[in-house]
């Protein structure tokens, strides 16, 4: 039965792709893996359009890549990526919980389970009004994440999808300068992390966000002057939360290349170059440091287009030889320093309001040197005339901390650190924001703004958030390009 499924979708394919090429642009395949999915609906910025078929989907050069929860692009959005020639689900979700979620979610929807090479999907299902509700209004990053009635398998079920390899070097970082970023979401005991706005004032203060410099040469490992990535101390006179100072690295350290043997990620492959495989995909780590074991989810993915690589670990609860809850969670970034970007905010955004049974709201926005106009709908779009922004919202955006002064810049970190912050009555908010970055110049990803219920239990502890409302921004235009002027 899937065979005949994947050979119906095969045939309609090309016949949704033929209207749409731009014939100046060649039509390139790329392939969605870890897992290969079949039936699921996606579009590209050139305007392809289509099912994957075992993973595989059309695109032209310099295109985004988004995939949807149904058929049509005002479903619900899985994720974007820049669209090239592999592709993993880790390249469309940025944080561990969701990206857990979302696998686990897709193996449920599995219509042939028995064959774990891969997932087939139904999209007419998918676009039906319960179950699309129910994947738009889903709180992925909640870690007892559940879609009634679906029955969701565990984690390590889940990961017998996660088989495939590729051997082909798509990285070469040695002898370059390498900057990694870390991002604390979680606390081994389950507390949530995020940077409070009130405390940023302080220059002392960076919250959960770390960093580390660094590069690699044939024999030796270079270690740069930076603020490090130790978390907390032993004392409590520093919160797990967030980075102790005290660990940052003031002078440059030199170590021969053996102290990272075995080392996953780009500081184990970038004497030797680095595979598709050393840098994609999604393991369940399980062994013994010293006195302490390590037990939690591991996924990894590569952009070629923007040079990133992005790691989520995830730890996986109490177990035996473990003390702690075990729920420790992280978000990393490296890219090549000199390569790093950021992300200018400045141009015209439809921003899309999901609420729990209720349909999407829209609103027009422009972003313009750190203040944040609206504009009515018109003609049920967004215009792209700056001047139609006339009603200043600045201030029911206070949770965009990167806006400032005459300037809209973001760094990678800052688009998905969760934030707490305060509202015009100055009562306490909490936003987690996702941004994954799309093309060369990192400006073409969709934004996430998820705002969050945070449950305090008995020991006054963060370790719950709802999620009751979740915005979705796309830039429609960029105000600093020449041709809008």
């Amino acid at each position: 039965m899937k065979k005949i499924l994947l050979g119906c979708l095969a045939i309609v394919l090309p016949l949704m792709l033929v209207y749409m090429i731009d014939q100046k642009q060649p039509l390139l395949t790329g392939q969605l893996v870890a897992p290969r999915i079949s039936g699921l609906y996606y579009e590209t910025s050139s305007g392809l359009h289509g099912y994957t078929f075992e993973g595989k989907f059309s695109y032209q050069n310099k295109d985004t890549i988004t995939f949807y929860w149904g058929n049509q692009h005002d479903d619900y959005p899985l994720g974007s990526a820049s669209a090239q020639g592999v592709l993993t689900l880790a390249n469309l979700a940025m944080s561990p919980q969701k990206y857990n979620n979302l696998l686990r979610t897709l193996v449920a929807l599995d219509t042939h389970p028995e064959d774990t090479r891969g997932i087939l999907l139904q999209p007419e299902a998918l676009a039906l009004g319960d179950v699309h509700q129910a994947l738009s209004q889903a709180d992925w990053h909640n870690p007892h994440f559940s879609i009634p009635p679906l029955a969701l398998p565990s984690l390590e079920q889940a990961s017998a999808y996660m088989r495939e390899g590729y051997n082909r070097f798509v990285f070469r970082p040695l002898n370059l300068i390498l900057r990694k970023t870390f991002i604390k979401l979680r606390k081994s005991d389950g507390e949530l992390c995020f940077y409070d706005l009130a405390k940023g004032v302080n220059k002392a203060y960076k919250g959960p966000i770390g960093r580390i410099t660094y590069k690699v040469t044939d024999e030796l490992i270079y270690s740069y002057p930076d603020k490090g990535d130790h978390f907390g101390s032993r004392d409590g006179s520093v919160d797990q939360c967030e980075l102790n100072l005290v660990y940052q690295l003031k002078k440059q350290e030199v170590a021969p290349i053996s102290d990272v043997a075995g080392f996953k990620g780009v500081i184990g492959c970038a004497h030797k170059g680095c595979t598709y495989s050393d840098l994609s995909g999604f393991s369940i780590e399980d062994y013994v440091d010293g006195n302490e074991r390590k037990y939690r989810s591991v996924a990894f993915s590569f952009d070629a287009k923007t040079q990133l690589v992005t790691e989520k670990k995830q730890g996986l609860g109490k177990t035996e030889g473990i003390r702690t809850a075990n729920l420790e969670e992280f978000i990393m970034f490296t890219t090549v320093a000199s390569a790093e970007k950021t992300i200018d905010f400045d141009g015209i955004w439809q921003e899309t309001h999901y609420v729990k049974k209720r349909k999407p709201s829209f609103r027009c926005l422009l972003i313009n040197k750190g203040q944040v106009y609206q504009a009515p709908i018109l003609e049920d779009e967004c215009k792209r005339d700056p001047t139609l922004y006339t009603e200043v919202v600045s201030a029911n955006y206070a949770d965009m901390w990167w806006l400032r002064p005459k300037s809209s810049a973001a760094t990678l970190a800052q688009l998905n650190t969760p934030v707490k912050w305060y509202d015009k009555a100055d009562t306490e908010q909490y936003t987690r924001w996702e941004y994954v970055p799309v093309g060369d110049d990192w400006l073409s990803g969709t934004l996430f703004r998820l705002q969050l219920a945070i449950i305090i239990d008995k020991n006054g502890k963060k370790k719950r958030a709802e999620t009751f409302s979740v915005r979705e921004y796309k830039r429609l235009f960029n105000t600093n390009d020449k041709d809008n002027d």
